[in-house]
């Protein structure tokens, strides 16, 4: 059994931006294996249930594309591949990315969908606070991230794949968010307190 964490994503065609199908379907498959790579294998979710004792599961992070010529209230978020090199990021209900984004930014901005945070200051080279809901509701410490133009330092366990634009490094809190949503359905599912934390598979 896998808990399945599903985008839904589609490729809108902008009159100002230069497509080719062989070059769009090649991007989009570079941006799912950059998300396979990363993101699945890394985590399990340990489901603690009264009544049924302790279970295991991995995580399993997928994009699945949906047609935009189809109506679809499933839709999450639209792709826009460009040619010129821009800041690739998120908005509301929509990602910009490269033709040549790499598979550190692809996966980067792939968690940002499930509402994961950068770990990096804003603005650049100044020094920022993050904080992260754990699965037991309570907000861990408080991180002191800071931002040398995203460059990767092996001697700062906080440069990660959300602090830097050269790591493919996870972490743990990186899936308490999953963690809390299941946790909150299936209490309300079963009328249990259930509890959920994650760890490494």
């Amino acid at each position: 059994m896998l808990i399945p964490k599903v985008v839904r994503l589609q490729v809108k065609k902008n009159a100002k931006l230069t497509y080719s199908e062989s070059r769009l379907e090649s991007a989009k498959a570079e941006f799912v294996k950059a998300v396979e790579m990363t993101w699945n294998h890394q985590f399990s979710m340990l489901i603690s249930d009264p009544e049924c004792g302790v279970k295991k599961i991995p995580i399993k992070y997928r994009i699945i594309w949906v047609d935009p010529e189809q109506k679809n209230d499933e839709i999450h978020y639209t792709v826009y591949f460009h040619d010129s090199e821009i800041h690739e990021h998120v908005g509301q209900n929509y990602v910009d990315l490269n033709y040549s984004t790499t598979k550190e930014t692809f996966a980067h901005e792939f968690i940002h969908l499930l509402g994961v945070p950068d770990e990096y200051g804003k603005p650049k080279g100044s020094a920022s606070l993050v904080q992260y809901y754990q699965p037991d509701g309570k907000l861990a410490p408080n991180m002191v991230v800071f931002s040398k133009g995203f460059k990767k330092q092996e001697n700062d366990e906080r440069w990660n794949i959300m602090s830097s634009n050269d790591s493919l490094k996870t972490e743990i809190r990186h899936a308490w968010n999953i963690a809390i949503e299941t946790q909150g359905l299936l209490t309300n599912k079963t009328g249990r307190q259930i509890e959920c934390s994650i760890v490494r598979q």
